[in-house]
């Protein structure tokens, strides 16, 4: 196996650090001594704290939406079933051991400020999200697929939200009830 660069065990050591703690409370130096490197090869790489955490939210969104395709695409070859996968898929995550929550919603928490360059790829993580739940539903050739697609983003982004902050585990399958009724009704209102 292929040794990893000191660039990504930075990262790696970063992301951990700021899903368990945050962004703000995660210091420069703690993620120098978890990433095992010196000062020097840590600014080598990153300049600033905020290059560095830029650097993990543009990696999280990457990996994050790629597993989520993944992992529908194992689901089925059904466009309706894809969709309705696309609950189970979220589930499994939230369910996982050490689910921590959302990296972009901790990150759009911390960073308010809408021109903060965190936040802002906070924003585009979730714009993208989004625009992957609409590609399912166009698959599907539902009746509104903007109108599902807010539907459906916004039972998963809430089930998700939900699970984080009042550890709420069950609220994704509540969400894929709600979900499943308003996916038959488009397909339902697509065949009229």
């Amino acid at each position: 196996m292929p040794q990893i660069s000191k660039r990504e065990q930075i990262v790696e050591a970063a992301t951990h650090l700021f899903h368990a703690e945050g962004f703000t409370a995660t210091g420069i130096e703690k993620i120098r001594e978890t990433a095992g490197v010196s000062k020097k090869t840590l600014y080598n790489h990153f300049t600033s704290k905020e290059e560095l955490i830029l650097a993990v939210l543009r990696r999280e969104d990457e990996n994050v939406r790629h597993w989520i395709m993944k992992n529908v695409d194992k689901v089925s070859q059904n466009p309706r079933e894809r969709l309705i996968g696309l609950f189970d898929v979220y589930a499994s995550w939230i369910e996982s051991e050490g689910f921590g929550g959302c990296l972009f919603i901790k990150a759009a928490s911390e960073f308010s400020d809408p021109e903060n360059k965190c936040k802002a790829v906070s924003t585009e993580a979730k714009r993208l999200s989004k625009q992957m739940i609409k590609k399912l539903a166009l698959e599907a050739n539902v009746s509104d697929p903007d109108a599902l697609t807010d539907q459906l983003n916004l039972l998963i982004q809430g089930a998700t939200v939900q699970a984080q902050v009042a550890d709420d585990l069950t609220s994704i399958w509540t969400a894929k009830s709600i979900g499943l009724d308003l996916i038959e009704k488009s397909l339902s209102a697509s065949k009229s």
